[in-house]
């Protein structure tokens, strides 16, 4: 679940100030989109629309499912790029960190001498994504952060 915090440049954004109902799906990240990743956003799509009653039949859940659900806790699960450089990540996907861990570096290439800049964790979290490509700008997001969402229990989804 991810609040987009105000933003209002986005498709989710442009549909609610319409006042419509938006079910997203993000595709595994990295800029690319798999067959694997397809499937499983289709039928992520197609179980949310069952859960409200929009198609017929139950949720289709694959025995090896992971019923967990994921919160970003607002800004503070973020963590952006002060710097012009190559972003290093550190912290892999679905690990757990804690605040002040190192989640990261940037590397300058215009300033090889130059120390690169650490990047720490600013919560205790789980990795939920993290950037790609590895060029980054002052703003870019390097790593988002999200925690166990208590209110959703699993046999309500």
């Amino acid at each position: 679940m991810v609040d987009n915090l105000g933003e209002m440049r986005t498709s989710t954004a442009a549909a609610n100030q319409q006042g419509l109902i938006v079910i997203g799906s993000e595709m595994a990240g990295g800029g690319l989109v798999s067959q694997d990743a397809l499937a499983i956003c289709r039928r992520g799509i197609r179980n949310v629309l069952k859960h409200a009653g929009v198609l017929k039949g139950a949720p289709d859940m694959p025995t090896e499912a992971n019923a967990r659900v994921l919160k970003v806790p607002g800004s503070q699960g973020y963590i952006l790029s002060d710097d012009d450089g190559v972003f290093e990540p550190i912290s892999e996907l679905g690990t757990e960190v804690k605040a002040g861990d190192v989640a990261g570096r940037i590397h300058f290439l215009r300033s090889p001498a130059r120390e690169p800049v650490i990047l720490h964790h600013p919560i205790d979290g789980i990795v939920f994504a993290k950037r790609q490509p590895g060029r980054v700008r002052p703003g870019n997001c390097c790593f988002v952060l999200a925690n166990e969402y208590p209110e959703a229990l699993s046999d309500e989804l």
